[in-house]
């Protein structure tokens, strides 16, 4: 409950500051065939809202996902209960504005210091991690927005010792970030069709592999944990003003840090979205 009111509470901050707010998304998601490390592949339902801004030197993006909001829960994996949620806060602070300097190199157009905030809650799987590193925009032919990112991550792990809570941040390895958007096609005044993609890759996670143990959805099984992961996102969009429709497809491998069951997996997923 904690942790919901602070990610709420600098969401809150967020728009307060952002008084050139680019844009903010609210889209309804559909999952077949979720990687799910505890057991079968399952079925999802999500509200996502996300949005995105800047002020100066500084570039902030938000998501907010929560699962089943309308109250179905998946009966292959009960761990997905309604209101369990995932947020992702990512900041970017451009050095060529601050420094007042065109930084380019090559291919890239603009650096960033940039940091990274994720949190998830359900029955089966809770954390977060906080994520530091260096950014970029770099300019590829034919692709509008393209950008890289690559982080030194860590752990929060809380601890129990002596009836005494024990707050650390463990060394959680690298992840190295691309994010892509493009716009394909233009069909008359209104209507648009982009393609976007994203890619990470997470290596060298040893606590993860250490420390990432439990059991599955039947309880019998022992998870184990693994110190990569790789997941990749495509989707194209149809958009009409503000309304889009998207269909799109993940693939992931060693899905959070896991070997076990069905951690590498191939998902579709059908969207609807609203721009505001």
């Amino acid at each position: 409950m904690k942790k919901t009111i602070f990610c709420l509470a600098l969401l809150l901050a967020f728009s307060a500051v952002q008084a050139n707010l680019g844009w903010m998304q609210l889209n309804l998601y559909k999952g077949v065939g979720v990687a799910n490390p505890a057991g079968n592949t399952y079925n999802i339902t999500y509200l996502e809202v996300e949005g995105a801004g800047n002020t100066g030197c500084l570039e902030m993006y938000f998501s907010v996902d929560i699962n089943e909001f309308l109250g179905a829960t998946d009966v292959v994996r009960e761990s997905v209960q309604p209101g369990s949620y995932q947020i992702l806060l990512n900041s970017r602070f451009s050095l060529d504005k601050f420094l007042l300097t065109d930084l380019q190199l090559g291919s890239v157009q603009e650096w960033y210091i940039t940091g990274l905030y994720q949190g998830r809650a359900d029955q089966q799987f809770s954390g977060d991690n906080y994520s530091i590193g260096l950014g970029t925009d770099i300019q590829i032919p034919y692709i509008e927005k393209f950008s890289f990112n690559f982080y030194k991550m860590f752990e929060h792990v809380n601890q129990q010792k002596n009836n005494n809570w024990k707050v650390s941040f463990e060394d959680a390895g690298w992840l190295a970030e691309i994010i892509w958007d493009t716009q394909l096609k233009e069909i008359g005044e209104d209507f648009t069709l982009s393609y976007r993609g994203k890619a990470t890759y997470g290596f060298a996670n040893n606590w993860a592999e250490e420390n990432y143990l439990g059991p599955d959805d039947t309880g019998t099984y022992v998870l184990s944990g693994t110190s990569t992961e790789w997941l990749m996102f495509n989707g194209l969009f149809w958009n009409a003003k503000k309304w889009s429709i998207s269909t799109s497809f993940k693939l992931h491998n060693h899905y959070l840090y896991r070997d076990s069951k069905n951690h590498d997996a191939l998902s579709f997923w059908f969207g609807l979205h609203r721009k505001f």
